[in-house]
């Protein structure tokens, strides 16, 4: 008897039977439901659909499996929060970037406008990581606020040694604000 015949009424066919007993192979999940339904133990091939069913607002296939499975375990809370500042938040954490968000009576700007200044200096950033970052905003923030401007910041530090004995250290900052946002 196959598996799923355990599914089959008492008084199914010989016909039924054996179709039970045909297709029971193709409906074997290649992991529990309880691990199918968990961000961090699902299948990397299985991500996406999972993503869909949490309701990810941004998603990229080309992600690392890292990012791909934080952005899914941060949807619930993004859900519950979204429209405010807090979702922002929560939902550029998730791809694993250092960002900082400004309310507009927090840096003297236009009312209902934020801005988002990312720190590229660790991780970096990429084409694809400014377009998710301003598409995760657009989607989570309040719909009356207005994103004003994204920034990208870098912080290094340079160490000097001027004659014998002395040692200057230069903190090095630099803001860089994208056109177009």
């Amino acid at each position: 008897m196959a598996a799923l015949d355990h599914l089959l009424p008492a008084n199914a066919t010989e016909l039924e039977r054996a179709l039970g007993a045909t297709i029971a192979g193709t409906f074997t999940l290649p992991a529990t439901l309880a691990e199918l339904q968990d961000y961090r133990t699902c299948p990397e091939d299985l991500l996406p659909y999972l993503a869909w069913e949490r309701s990810v607002d941004v998603w990229d296939d080309d992600w690392p499996v890292e990012r791909k499975r934080s952005v899914i375990g941060a949807a619930p809370a993004v859900h519950r929060v979204k429209g405010t500042i807090g979702a922002v938040r929560l939902a550029l954490n998730a791809f694993g970037l250092e960002a900082t968000v400004e309310r507009w009576f927090e840096y003297g700007g236009d009312p209902h406008t934020l801005r988002v200044v990312l720190d590229a200096s660790e991780t970096g950033v990429t084409r694809q990581d400014l377009l998710a970052v301003t598409e995760s905003v657009e989607r989570t923030k309040a719909a009356h606020s207005l994103l004003e401007s994204l920034r990208l910041a870098v912080t290094g530090n340079a160490t000097s040694f001027v004659g014998i004995g002395l040692q200057q250290t230069v903190h090095i900052h630099q803001k860089m604000e994208l056109a177009g946002v």
